[in-house]
């Protein structure tokens, strides 16, 4: 196995929900995807100081190109308001949230690279507060057929002293989800005509919503959890524990029709874990008090099954006894 690591100094930034806007042109409509700016420059701060640093380098096309696939090991280092100068708690319970901090910054990462984010086959993320240098302390490791074996680095070592933690603690909730997993995909967008500004100007009402599938997903999804008695006092329970949430899911996502077997047992393809995350999360606390952004750690894998597509979910409620 081969790593790379890199040490981003400036404070995490969540990828945001694009919004869109219409411009009349000769040809037609033409629908304008953007972010608000603060997205676009993190992204170019990512990649402008791994350009500073030499980070695309050929340690990093190694590893992501690695036959196996690549794990990540990050740890966000919020900032806290000035104001406060004393932590009661080091992890991060409110916004932003973890699944958006990891899309942002794997974009940010390999949006330069020749090789899709979709070969991150696994993750492991903790989301925490600081005072001072708010940073992302950030591990690549690629898997390859090798008995190789890579030191620990500090980063890949506090992630895992927490979320053994959360293996220790007793506050639990888990579910196997009897369905193929599904990603958050982007948001469409549909405009209505409304009328004209006395320049002539047209005016448009905007609605967006998801795709039909992925809202079906959703639904078959809370259907289960409220058919099966699963929000229940225990969820509640733990998705309020007093230090935050660790969520353990695997993935396993079913091949095409046409493949009679499997090559790889991790999935090195579509659809990106970021996104099978975001949707997995989503469809647990949508339907219930506490928010998402209480999930301040995660451990995901991605795999391919020829039978029986699932997706298996522990969260532990993280306590400060």
């Amino acid at each position: 196995m081969s790593s790379w690591s890199v040490v981003f100094p400036f404070n995490p930034v969540p990828t945001p929900r694009p919004d869109f806007t219409i411009r009349d042109t000769k040809f037609g409509k033409k629908v304008i995807t953007y972010y608000p700016a603060t997205y676009p420059a993190y992204l170019a701060a990512i990649q402008q100081y791994l350009k500073s640093k030499e980070l695309y380098n050929d340690n990093l096309d190694k590893v992501t190109r690695a036959k196996y696939g690549v794990m990540v090991n990050v740890i966000f280092y919020i900032g806290i308001p000035k104001g406060i100068t004393n932590l009661t708690k080091l992890t991060h319970t409110t916004k932003p949230d973890i699944d958006n901090l990891l899309k942002a910054v794997i974009d940010g990462i390999f949006n330069l690279l020749k090789t899709n984010d979709s070969r991150v086959v696994g993750l492991k993320a903790l989301k925490l507060k600081t005072t001072d240098k708010p940073r992302t302390d950030i591990t690549l490791t690629g898997l390859d057929d090798t008995d190789d074996h890579i030191k620990p680095t500090e980063t890949i070592l506090k992630v895992n002293s927490v979320l053994s933690k959360a293996k220790a603690e007793q506050l639990k909730w888990s579910v196997i989800l009897p369905y193929n997993p599904v990603p958050t995909p982007r948001p469409m967008i549909k405009f209505t005509l409304m009328g004209k500004e006395k320049n002539g100007k047209k005016i448009y009402k905007k609605h967006t919503y998801n795709s039909q599938n992925y809202d079906e997903y959703l639904r078959k999804i809370d259907s289960y959890l409220m058919r099966n008695n699963l929000y229940n006092d225990e969820l509640n329970e733990v998705t309020n524990a007093d230090l935050g949430v660790v969520a353990n899911i695997n993935f396993y996502c079913k091949v095409p029709k046409n493949q009679k077997k499997i090559v790889r047992i991790l999935k090195t393809t579509t659809p990106d874990i970021d996104n099978l995350l975001k949707a997995c999360i989503d469809s647990i606390f949508n339907n219930i008090k506490a928010d998402d952004s209480r999930v301040v750690g995660v451990q995901a894998l991605k795999f391919n099954v020829l039978v029986k597509p699932r997706t298996e979910v522990t969260l532990t409620g993280l306590s400060g006894e």
